[in-house]
């Protein structure tokens, strides 16, 4: 069983400088950490689309609190 969890931001009309992944990635049993710039075609198989609300994930500005940023 796959499970999933979806980061959201904390903070409201924030520019996103950087998402660092590299600490997620070595915990044991993640298989992706996908966020809006790496395509989730590439990065975990069987996957056709980024989980997230009609409004989108951010990319390089947070619209408001609690937007999707990475899974």
């Amino acid at each position: 069983m796959l499970y999933m969890d979806i980061v959201r931001s904390p903070h409201a009309h924030a520019k996103i400088k950087k998402i660092n992944t590299a600490k997620a990635v070595k915990i044991p049993g993640v298989l992706a950490v996908i966020d809006a710039r790496r395509s989730p075609s590439t990065t975990c198989t069987g996957l056709r689309r980024f989980p997230a609300t009609a409004d989108g994930v951010a990319i390089d500005e947070v619209m408001y609190q609690a937007q999707e940023v990475c899974a």
